[in-house]
This record gives C-alpha cells, sequence and structure tokens, in this order.
C-alpha cells in the first residue's frame, strides 16, 4: 500500500486516512468517497466480498461485538432449500427499479409485470423478457443470484409479497401488488 496525508477515504460521514501495514474493513454499500490532494499515488489493496457471519468471525473478537449494533447486510450461504414458499404469487408487478441494478432506488419507478416461475429446484423472475434467477436469502426470502442481499422479495400469508431494499443503514420494504 502507498499513501499519503492527504489521501482521505470518507465512508459513512466519517474521514479515514488508512495507512501502510493496517488491515481495514469498510462497509461499501454506504456512501463513500476517496479524495487525493497528495502529490503521490495513491494505491490500497481492496479485496471485495459478500459480508457473511464466517468473514465476520475472522475479525478480532472487540469488533465483532459491534457487529450486533452495526446494521449491516450480512448476506447468507446459498444451500438452505430452494423449495418455493407456499403462498408466492405467480405475476406480480414490481417497481421497474427493483431490477434495474444501476437504479440507487430499487422501489421507485412505474410498476410493471413480472412473472415467477419454479421448476425443479430453480425459481426465476422474468420481467420486461429479462429472467432473473432467484436463490434462498433466508427463510421465506430470495434473493437475484449472484447478488447480495440488498435486494430481496418475501411471500405475504395473502398471497401476495414484500419486497426488501437495503442500503448502508437503510432498509424500505413495499408490498408488492399482484395481477
Amino acid at each position: 500500500m502507498t499513501t499519503n496525508p492527504d489521501a482521505v477515504l470518507y465512508l459513512d460521514g466519517t474521514e479515514h486516512t488508512w495507512q501502510p501495514g493496517e488491515f481495514w474493513y469498510g462497509d461499501f454499500s454506504r456512501e463513500h468517497a476517496v479524495r487525493n490532494l497528495g502529490t503521490t499515488t495513491r494505491v490500497h489493496a481492496v479485496v471485495d466480498v459478500l459480508f457473511t457471519i464466517e468473514l465476520a468471525a475472522l475479525f478480532p473478537p472487540a469488533w465483532q461485538e459491534q457487529l450486533a449494533d452495526a446494521d449491516a447486510l450480512i448476506n447468507h450461504p446459498t444451500p438452505l432449500g430452494r423449495t418455493l414458499p407456499a403462498g408466492l404469487p405467480r405475476t406480480l408487478h414490481l417497481p421497474a427499479g427493483f431490477t434495474d441494478f444501476s437504479h440507487d432506488q430499487p422501489l421507485d419507478g412505474d410498476p410493471a409485470p413480472a412473472e415467477l416461475d419454479h421448476t425443479a429446484d430453480h425459481l426465476t423472475l422474468t420481467t420486461a423478457e429479462r429472467p432473473f434467477a432467484l436463490l434462498p436469502a433466508g427463510p421465506g426470502e430470495w434473493r437475484f443470484s449472484a447478488w447480495s442481499e440488498a435486494r430481496t422479495l418475501a411471500p405475504t400469508p395473502d398471497g401476495g409479497a414484500v419486497l426488501h431494499a437495503r442500503h448502508g443503514r437503510t432498509h424500505r420494504t413495499l408490498t408488492a401488488a399482484t395481477a
């Protein structure tokens, strides 16, 4: 790592000046920016991984104790069983931003029809002729394959679904209209 005192990371409203020889964890799903006003190049090695309980166990105990209050997005391993939850609707109306991963507000936008299809051990969501594989994110909750649990859907007892959008410390929900 190469840095200088004028290379600053802003993460979730806090200013950091990470130094050589230090190991840091940063939740970059939260608002962040980097600024280097120094005259030398800033080089940091960054490892981007999904955050799991198993990964958290590698950190010092004092850090792990703070995790419970950190409102961190913890990803669960996929093999939770792929049984389609009872009551999940076949047709939903989802906000356009829910399947647009460049969209910062996934629960905004005009509703668009989406179809859920369950075959063998797969659950697929199709909207605007684009299929998305869904994987279990936890009991009764599903996430996009190859994506974090930042966006999930969960069935409701009345045959509808609740959409979850997590970003940094925010967690918004929206009940999806059924067709």
